[in-house]
């Protein structure tokens, strides 16, 4: 009939639910941890290497203006 389960369906729902709850466990126990790594490692290179500006300089090559501005 159409619409009815076999049991071969309800084996293949039970191996999607074993690899979703793989998947889950994988991405809680490392995936979290790896981007929380990453943040603290960039925002401690960010500290260490914080100064100003460098000076401008006026190149006239990089500032041509064709537009008329009114």
């Amino acid at each position: 009939m159409r619409g009815e389960r076999t049991g071969s369906y309800d084996h293949t729902c039970w191996l999607f639910s074993s690899t979703a709850r793989t998947w889950k466990i994988l991405t809680i126990v490392l995936a979290m941890p790896g981007v929380g790594i990453c943040m603290a490692n960039a925002y401690m290179k960010a500290q260490a290497h914080s100064h100003g500006q460098p000076e401008f300089v006026p190149y006239s090559h990089l500032r041509i203006r064709t537009k008329v501005i009114l």
